[in-house]
C-alpha cells in the first residue's frame, strides 16, 4: 500500500517502529513531527495515515460551492454568483 504525502508538510512520510511502554508496534511518521499512534500491523498504520486530507479538501470545496447556489437562491446577483464559482473551481485545479 502506498502512502499519502502528509496533510501538514506534504513530504511523504517513512513506516517506522514506534515504542510505547516498552512495547513496539507498526506506525508512520513524517519529518515534520505528524505521525499515527503505535498500531499492531503495518496495513492498520497504512490505513490509518491514508483516511484524511483529500476528503477535507473535497468537502470545503462543496462547502463553498453549496454557500454559492443558496445566496443565488436568495437574491445574490448571478454574475458575482458565477465569478466566485470561477474562483473556486481555479483553486480546485
Amino acid at each position: 500500500m502506498e502512502l499519502k504525502p502528509c496533510p501538514f508538510c506534504g513530504r511523504v512520510p517513512d513506516k517506522t517502529p514506534i515504542f510505547n511502554m516498552g512495547y513496539i508496534g507498526d506506525g508512520v511518521r513524517c519529518l515534520c513531527g505528524a505521525r499515527t499512534p503505535r498500531l499492531f500491523a503495518e496495513h492498520e498504520a497504512f490505513r490509518w495515515w491514508n483516511r484524511r486530507a483529500e476528503d477535507t479538501r473535497l468537502s470545503r470545496l462543496i462547502e463553498r460551492l453549496e454557500k454559492v447556489v443558496s445566496d443565488f437562491k436568495t437574491g445574490r446577483d448571478e454574475n458575482d454568483c458565477l465569478l466566485e464559482i470561477q474562483q473556486i473551481i481555479d483553486e480546485a485545479q
